[in-house]
């Protein structure tokens, strides 16, 4: 129970400090807020958003970045809110992977192209006028820049600065026929 306690205590303490502590580099990154609509489906479709540090693999990443990893079935839509993420560096990830959800089993990719148990991936032909809003990005630090990518194709979609204390909602949407969608999003601290 004693030792329970002390936990609870140190956990407590943290909790208080880490947002305080900026000299060491411990910046807290954007609140972000994303939502999308997979259209041009008719089946269910299931969408995984993953936050983590962009400078390490996922299994690797520090104990204080916090990485929401949350799975969506309902047919054409998902939504994520309030993603806060504490991070030693000054960049990290927001990776957005919609996939087929024909099967019950939703697909971990690792980023070469191949599944974790050794498959290739087929290509995906559901994915028409797909929407993402990226909105209500609140910036803690000096002006950011925002870098969107395609990581399928690693094709550069949009970039944009925004200055300190702002919030803004952006608007990207992916026209194409034949693609696995796969949006990325980079914010990357200011000089």
């Amino acid at each position: 129970m004693t030792k329970l306690l002390s936990t609870a205590k140190i956990f407590l303490l943290f909790s208080i400090l880490t947002p305080l502590i900026s000299e060491a580099g411990i910046t807290k990154l954007p609140i972000i807020s994303i939502s999308g609509k997979a259209c041009d489906h008719n089946e269910r479709v299931s969408a995984t958003i993953r936050v983590e540090a962009a400078r390490y693999a996922p299994a690797y990443c520090h104990s204080e970045v916090q990485m929401p990893d949350r799975t969506v079935r309902y047919p054409h839509s998902f939504s994520l809110y309030g993603v806060t993420v504490t991070d030693y560096y000054s960049s990290f990830s927001l990776t957005l992977d919609v996939m087929e959800g024909l099967k019950e089993r939703i697909y971990s990719y690792h980023p070469n192209g191949v599944n974790f148990d050794g498959t290739q991936i087929s290509t995906l032909n559901y994915f028409k006028n797909c929407n993402f809003q990226i909105k209500e990005l609140t910036l803690y630090t000096q002006e950011t820049t925002l870098v969107v990518r395609d990581s399928f194709y690693n094709r550069l979609e949009n970039m944009f600065k925004v200055p300190q204390g702002t919030t803004t909602t952006e608007d990207y949407s992916f026209n194409r026929s034949s693609d696995r969608i796969r949006l990325k999003v980079f914010v990357f601290k200011g000089e």
